[in-house]
C-alpha cells in the first residue's frame, strides 16, 4: 500500500464515514482505512504482520494530551496509562490519542507503560514541534498489551537515568502492536525492541528512524558497549523490520534470537560494527527473510565482519535462511560462510507479510527521504543524522552531550476541533501535514483535489504540488498527469498550487518547468 495508493483508497472515499459524538460526557469516535495510509512512504503501516483492522471494529473514546508534564491528568503518561474505568469507557475499551500540546516531554527519569488494550498513539496531531520525550527512564517508552498503534512519537532517554533504558519498546505481553514513523535515539540498552518471553507476536516496526545508541554511558552501570539497534526477543512470531533506517548503532543490528520469525527488508544501516546475529539463547528454529536491505560504510564499521551471522554450531536448532535483493559496499560479506544455516534459495512467504511488496531496486533514497517522525517538520537532531548518513559522517556516541546534549524545542498548543463527520478524512490530513507538509485541518485543508485519479503532494515542502501522482517524489509520471490534465477546473482553480514557473497562472511554461525538476 503506502503512498501510491492513499489518494483513492482513503482520503476523501466516499466509502469513508466517520462520525465523531458524545456519549455520557464522552468523545468517541469511529474510525476505517487509518493502516493504509503512509502518504510519504511506500510502505504503509498494515503492510507488516501488525493487523490495524481493530482500529474499525468499534468506537474509539478520545484522550486528549494537554500539557507537557510528566505525570499527572493530560499528560502523556497519563493518556497511555490510565484505565477504561476513570475515563468511563469501560464499554468501549479502544483509545485514540491526540495532542493539544507540542514540545519536549521531560519525564524526569520515569517510564511510561502502556498497559491497556486497543491504543492508537497520533503524534501526527500534535503542532510543530511534535512530541519528544527525554530522560525516558527504565525499562523505556514500553507498549506491553495488544492491539496498540503508535505514530510520529520521538522518544531520546540519554544517560540522565537510573539504569539501561530502551528508546522504545514492544513489551513481553504485546500482541499485535505497530511502531510507524517514530524517532529514538540515545537509548541505553535497545534502541527499538520486542522484549518478547514466548508471547509477543505480529509485531511491526515501518518507517522509524532508529540512531545514536549510548556506547559506553554511565546509565549502564558500569557495563559498557551496548549503543545497540533492536532486539526480537526469544520466540517472538511473525515481526516485519521494514522502510527503517538505523544510523551509528554498534551492535543488534538487529539481534534476532532462538525461535523468532522475522522478515527484514527495505531498511537502511550505516555506521554499524556488528550486523544482524541470528540465533541462540533457547532451543528452537529461526526463519528469517532479509531482502532488500541496503548496508553502508561508516567511520565505526568493520567491514571484515559478515553482515548476518549466527553462534550457532551443528547441534543447535536449525536457522532457516533467505536473503535477496540486498545493496552493501565494498568489502562487506552479506551472510557468514560455512555456518550451520539452511540457505533458502526462495523466500520463506510463511514468514512474509502477505500484504507488503518491497521497494523495486536499492531502498536508500526512499527510506532516507521518509524515515522517522515528522519527516516534513523534523527537528535538528534527526536532520543531523540524516546529514551524516548522506556524507558518511558522524560517530557511535557515549552521550547525548557528545552530539549537543538533551533538545529544547519551544512548546506550542492548539486547540483540536475534531470534525463531526469523516474523523478518518481528519486524521490523513494530519498525517499529510507532518509527511507531505500540507497544511494541517482548519489551516488551509490539504492541498488540492485530485488530479488524474491521485491527490497531488508538496514533497519538499515548497507550497507547490509537484508529485501528481503521490508517490512522494517527482518523476516522468508526475510531468505526464499534469500535461493531461492542465485545463482541468482542479489545476486551473489552484494557481498557487502549480506555478512551478513563478508567474501567477498556470500553462505550458509550467509544464516545462516542472519537466526540468524531475
Amino acid at each position: 500500500m503506502g503512498a501510491a495508493s492513499l489518494g483513492a483508497a482513503t482520503l476523501g472515499s466516499t466509502q469513508t464515514v466517520t462520525a465523531q459524538e458524545t456519549r455520557d460526557g464522552r468523545e468517541v469516535v469511529t474510525l476505517e482505512n487509518v493502516g493504509a495510509v503512509s502518504p510519504s512512504s511506500p510502505i504503509a503501516p498494515d503492510d507488516g504482520f501488525a493487523d490495524l483492522r481493530w482500529l474499525e471494529e468499534g468506537p474509539l473514546v478520545v484522550v486528549r494530551v494537554t500539557n507537557l508534564d510528566a505525570t499527572g491528568e493530560g499528560s502523556f503518561k497519563w493518556a497511555c496509562e490510565v484505565g477504561y474505568d476513570e475515563l468511563n469507557a469501560e464499554d468501549i475499551g479502544r483509545r485514540l490519542i491526540v495532542f493539544e500540546v507540542g514540545g519536549v516531554i521531560d519525564l524526569e527519569n520515569t517510564d511510561i507503560q502502556a498497559e491497556r488494550k486497543n491504543i492508537y498513539v497520533a503524534g501526527q496531531t500534535a503542532p510543530s514541534p511534535g512530541i519528544t520525550l527525554i530522560r525516558v527512564d527504565a525499562p523505556g517508552l514500553e507498549f506491553d498489551e495488544e492491539n496498540q498503534f503508535v505514530q510520529h512519537i520521538r522518544s531520546r532517554p540519554g544517560d540522565e537515568i537510573s539504569g539501561p533504558s530502551d528508546s522504545m519498546v514492544v513489551g513481553d505481553n504485546g500482541f499485535n502492536v505497530c511502531f510507524d514513523h517514530c524517532s529514538v535515539s540515545w537509548g541505553s540498552e535497545e534502541s527499538m525492541s520486542v522484549n518478547a518471553s514466548d508471547h509477543s507476536e505480529d509485531i511491526t516496526f515501518s518507517n522509524n528512524l532508529i540512531a545514536e545508541g549510548l556506547f559506553d554511558s554511565p546509565a549502564h552501570g558500569g557495563d559498557d558497549q551496548r549503543a545497540y539497534g533492536s532486539l526480537v526477543g526469544n520466540g517472538a512470531d511473525r515481526t516485519a523490520i521494514l522502510g527503517n533506517l538505523y544510523a551509528h548503532t554498534w551492535s543488534r543490528n538487529p539481534r534476532l534470537k532462538g525461535g523468532t520469525e522475522v522478515t527484514v527488508a527495505n531498511n537502511v544501516w550505516y555506521n554499524f560494527e556488528r550486523g544482524m546475529r541470528i540465533g541462540g539463547d533457547v532451543d528452537e528454529p529461526n526463519y528469517i527473510n532479509v531482502v532488500g536491505n541496503h548496508y553502508r560504510d561508516g567511520p565505526d564499521a568493520d567491514t571484515d565482519r559478515p553482515i548476518v551471522y549466527t553462534a550457532h554450531d551443528e547441534s543447535d536448532p536449525t536457522i532457516s535462511l533467505h536473503t535477496s535483493n540486498n545493496v552493501f559496499d565494498d568489502g562487506y560479506t552479506l551472510v557468514e560462510p560455512d555456518a550451520p544455516w539452511q540457505l533458502e534459495s526462495d523466500r520463506i512467504d510463511e514468514y512474509w507479510p502477505a500484504d507488503f511488496m518491497p521497494i523495486d531496486g536499492d531502498p536508500y533514497d526512499q527510506v532516507r527521504l521518509h524515515a522517522g517522525a515528522r519527516p516534513a517538520d523534523r527537528t535538528e537532531i534527526d536532520e543531523r543524522i540524516l546529514a551524516d548518513v548522506e556524507n558518511r559522517t558522524g560517530t557511535i556516541i557515549d552521550s547525548q552531550d557528545d552530539v549537543g546534549g538533551y533538545p529544547d524545542l519551544e512548546s506550542a498548543t492548539r486547540d483540536l476541533e475534531i470534525p463531526d463527520g469523516d474523523v478518518t478524512n481528519w486524521l490523513v490530513q494530519h498525517t499529510r501535514a507532518v509527511e507531505l507538509g500540507e497544511a494541517p485541518p482548519g489551516e488551509g485543508g490539504s492541498g488540492p483535489p485530485e488530479i488524474g485519479g491521485t491527490r497531488p503532494t508538496d514533497p519538499d515542502g515548497d507550497g507547490t504540488y509537484n508529485d501528481l501522482t503521490g508517490d512522494g517524489q517527482t518523476t516522468h509520471d508526475d510531468v505526464t498527469v499534469f500535461f493531461e490534465n492542465l485545463e482541468d477546473d482542479a489545476v486551473q482553480n489552484n494557481v498557487d498550487s502549480f506555478d512551478f514557473a513563478g508567474n501567477g497562472e498556470v500553462g505550458f511554461a509550467d509544464v516545462a518547468d516542472l519537466l526540468r525538476r524531475v
